[in-house]
């Protein structure tokens, strides 16, 4: 997810023609956990559209309002929640940054790692540790029996360790006084799908990303592939994007991604999910640092939103997700190209496997639909109308994406 979640304020200056995408749980956390001070564990519907009547018929059923869903929903109000203004305004004190490679929160982790860099009192006490883990600290690699829902009192004591070792080694230094600044890892980071990564090991560096990494691009074909050649002639691929039949999320809860380690090559068989896949790799490669599509997109209709998915396809064929991101094209029927961030991956590519990219306009539930008609999706989601999207192959606004290689070479 790029940009906001969770609630957080959008910013966008009169005229702007891109915004995040919006993410269901925007709406729905102020319904349940923001509520008061009980959790309701209530869901929409999701094979509905009108959200906001649902939302309504909840808080009559509940017997009370919640006021941070009146503040938010259907238009913001930012509350001042700091007294400088800005979180990094204030007094620096020194951080260890924990964040996962497939945490669906994580694009707010590496929003706050850029907007530090720009704070040199806060940057000089800034320590990462990336892992590869989702947000409820499921790992790529996990014993079968340690993915389940919910852990026993075991399974979580068992977890404390890799849990809380690093920061109480990092309270130690930087809480109680004992040994040096210089023994902490300004960066921890895990090769994930290797054999150093999955027995849990931690590379070290000064800075991320890593010294050493170069950007590959590899462009979109008029075949499906991903090639390192840019196709001189442009042309053009387009999909149908239909509302009432969306493109569906690859996991019923987001939070716990590796939970479910779910296949997504299905995903790519769909009519409207364009699929470029790049060759067999012939040896390893490492890939560490962030990743970004460039996407040439316009509609029929007045908004379209643009998910864009890096995948690890194995030889058996199953495709495991490793990067993605996706954007918001406002006044959509004139074209633009969009910077999509895809996020930071920490991965080794294995000889046999291969690239494989997917772009839609829909991941549903995770992401509420664009009805179609450029009207609010939470409060108008019920109308709907389908849209052709149509994006550039090659020439100077060919689908491109950048991708860092630490070591070893893409096919």
């Amino acid at each position: 997810m790029t940009g906001t979640q969770l609630g957080e304020p959008v910013h966008r200056r009169p005229g702007d023609r891109t915004r995040p995408v919006e993410w269901a749980i925007t709406n729905l956390y102020p319904l349940t956990h923001f509520h008061g001070p009980d959790t309701w564990l209530w869901e929409p519907d999701w094979s509905r559209g009108d959200f906001a009547a649902q939302a309504e018929a909840f808080m009559a059923h509940a017997g009370s309002r919640s006021r941070s869903y009146d503040q938010w929903a259907p238009h913001p109000v930012t509350l001042p929640r700091f007294p400088q203004g800005d979180p990094f305004a204030g007094r620096s004190v020194s951080a260890l940054h924990t964040i996962g490679w497939w945490d669906n929160c994580a694009p707010l982790s590496w929003a706050d790692v850029d907007t530090i860099r720009e704070h040199p009192n806060w940057d000089a006490l800034h320590y990462l540790r990336i892992e590869p883990i989702d947000h409820e600290s499921f790992r790529l690699v996990e014993r079968a029996a340690d993915r389940v829902e919910q852990r026993s009192v075991a399974q979580i004591r068992a977890l404390l360790p890799r849990t809380l070792d690093p920061a109480l080694a990092f309270f130690e230094v930087f809480v109680r006084g004992n040994g040096s600044p210089a023994d902490v890892p300004r960066v921890s980071w895990n090769l994930a799908a290797s054999d150093e990564g999955d027995a849990g090991e931690m590379r070290i560096a000064d800075a991320w990303p890593p010294a050493g990494v170069r950007v590959e691009t590899r462009f979109a074909t008029p075949r499906g592939g991903l090639a390192a050649e840019r196709p001189a002639e442009a042309g053009e691929a387009s999909w149908r994007h239909d509302p009432a039949d969306p493109v569906p999320s690859s996991v019923p809860d987001a939070f716990s991604y590796l939970l479910h380690l779910p296949d997504e090559a299905p995903i790519g068989a769909r009519d409207d999910v364009l699929v470029f896949e790049a060759p067999v790799q012939p040896c390893d490669v490492d890939l560490a640092g962030p990743v970004e599509a460039r996407v040439r997109l316009r509609s029929s209709g007045p908004v379209a939103d643009c998910f864009v998915r890096l995948l690890d396809v194995a030889p058996d064929g199953t495709a495991l997700r490793i990067a993605r991101g996706q954007l918001q094209l406002r006044d959509a029927t004139r074209a633009e190209t969009l910077a999509i961030d895809l996020g930071h991956v920490g991965y080794r590519l294995r000889a046999g496997h291969q690239l494989r990219v997917h772009v839609s306009s829909s991941d549903y539930p995770e992401f509420l639909p664009q009805p179609g008609t450029g009207a609010d999706p939470w409060t108008e989601g019920e109308r709907m109308r389908t849209n052709t999207q149509t994006i550039v192959i090659g020439g100077a606004d060919a689908l491109a994406i950048d991708i860092p290689v630490l070591e070893g070479a893409l096919a």
